[in-house]
């Protein structure tokens, strides 16, 4: 996909999941090694996206007993 279509599709489901009240969602970046964590806040709207990348360690928020080790998730 050209980056405009990628940014036209993340822009999409941003307002989407906002709208339906997804608790949280992810933008997996697999070429940058990245992940984009989008989490609601109290007023229903997401607040601004939290980075994380490979060398990290990343808890799912709706599930916090769930670490991902990102070395793991992005292992060649």
């Amino acid at each position: 996909m050209c980056p405009q279509t990628v940014l036209q599709n993340t822009e999409f489901v941003y307002h989407l999941y906002e709208q339906a009240g997804v608790r949280e969602y992810w933008v997996v970046h697999p070429t940058d090694h990245t992940i984009m964590v989008f989490k609601l806040a109290e007023d229903g709207r997401y607040g601004r996206y939290e980075m994380y990348e490979q060398s990290e360690q990343l808890t799912v928020g709706i599930l916090p007993e769930l670490i991902l080790d990102l070395n793991e998730i992005f292992a060649e």
